[in-house]
């Protein structure tokens, strides 16, 4: 396939703005005057299908196809600007739409895999981690519904995106349902991946929790 073709020659020295304007050509490129959904959600299945093989063939997939994403993203809302249009890309149901249909997302061996690139598309602004959260609950595929849904998986895999207590609410509760045991078993976790995130950036950022870099023992 030649959209597979262009992803696999990446290197070090590949323009990503050319190979964005390659892969996205015809009328899913940004620049269309009438953007196809459907050609556009052929293009989003492959680049995240070819994301899912970053154990054997490469950890930059996902930074790759996030840069991809954000460039498309860009460039059309610049194209779009231009015009008298109304400026509003959502990618969110593209995406959505593969986590929920492909072969791939329903593979459990690519939920690691999965959790990595939607966690670099989150940081990016490009998916919505409260938003997808909802949309489980709306759909009645949390634990409390459908217990073998394989967003639960996803959600699991995902690192933890969430300012506000109600979302974490949510979370848990599309995660454990009704059962209080586990849903406190999940709260422990939280904390200890919230823990195990400060004592990482401790080490990088340590201004943040009160550190002065001017001692050589740091205390906080």
């Amino acid at each position: 396939m030649q959209e597979i073709q262009k992803l696999d020659s990446m290197s070090s020295d590949t323009n990503m703005s050319d190979l964005c304007k390659s892969f996205f050509d015809g009328s899913a490129s940004p620049t269309s005057a009438t953007l196809d959904q459907d050609r556009f959600q052929e293009k989003l299945n492959i680049l995240l299908a070819w994301a899912m093989s970053l154990f054997t063939l490469g950890v930059h997939r996902p930074y790759a196809i996030c840069t991809l994403l954000k460039l498309w993203h860009d460039e059309r809302t610049a194209h779009l600007a231009k015009g008298k249009h109304e400026i509003d890309i959502d990618v969110f149901p593209a995406m959505y739409n593969w986590l929920d249909t492909s072969a791939s997302a329903r593979n459990p061996a690519n939920v690691l895999a999965i959790g990595i690139t939607l966690g670099e598309l989150t940081r990016s602004g490009l998916f919505s981690y409260g938003r997808y959260i909802r949309t489980l609950i709306a759909q009645g595929k949390t634990a409390r519904c459908n217990g073998h849904s394989h967003h639960l998986g996803i959600l699991r895999a995902l690192p933890i995106f969430v300012k506000g207590k109600d979302l974490m609410y949510q979370r848990r509760m599309a995660l454990s349902g009704d059962d209080w045991e586990l849903c406190e078993r999940d709260e422990r976790e939280e904390q200890e991946q919230m823990e195990a995130f400060k004592e990482e950036v401790h080490e990088y950022v340590p201004e943040i929790f009160g550190y002065s870099t001017s001692h050589t023992c740091l205390q906080y």
